[in-house]
C-alpha cells in the first residue's frame, strides 16, 4: 500500500511561466488586434440590432394597420432577434475557422 501504481507528472511551475512569458514576449505589440476584435463586436452586433429594430418596426406597422396592439410588434421583434443571433453566431463561426 506504500506505493501507487500508477503516479501522475505534475507540470513543473518554473517552466510554465517562462512558457507563458516567451509567448507573450512573441505577441504582436500591435493596435491590429484592438480593431480586429473591434470588427468582430461590430459583425456581430449589427445583425442583432437591425433584426430586432427591423422586426419591431414592421411589428409596429402591422400592429397600426390591424389595431392589434402589440402582438405582431413583439412577434416580429422576437423573429428578428433570433435571425440576427444565427446570424453572429454564424459570423464568429467562420471567423474562427
Amino acid at each position: 500500500m506504500g506505493q501507487h501504481a500508477t503516479r501522475f507528472k505534475r507540470p513543473d511551475p518554473r517552466r510554465a511561466v517562462k512558457r507563458d512569458g516567451e509567448r507573450l514576449a512573441r505577441r504582436e505589440k500591435s493596435n491590429r488586434h484592438f480593431w480586429r476584435s473591434l470588427s468582430v463586436i461590430g459583425m456581430v452586433g449589427w445583425p442583432i440590432a437591425i433584426g430586432s429594430a427591423g422586426g419591431a418596426w414592421i411589428g409596429r406597422v402591422l400592429d397600426q394597420r390591424y389595431d392589434s396592439g402589440i402582438h405582431f410588434t413583439l412577434m416580429i421583434m422576437s423573429v428578428g432577434l433570433l435571425l440576427g443571433c444565427l446570424a453572429a453566431w454564424r459570423t464568429v463561426v467562420q471567423k474562427n475557422d
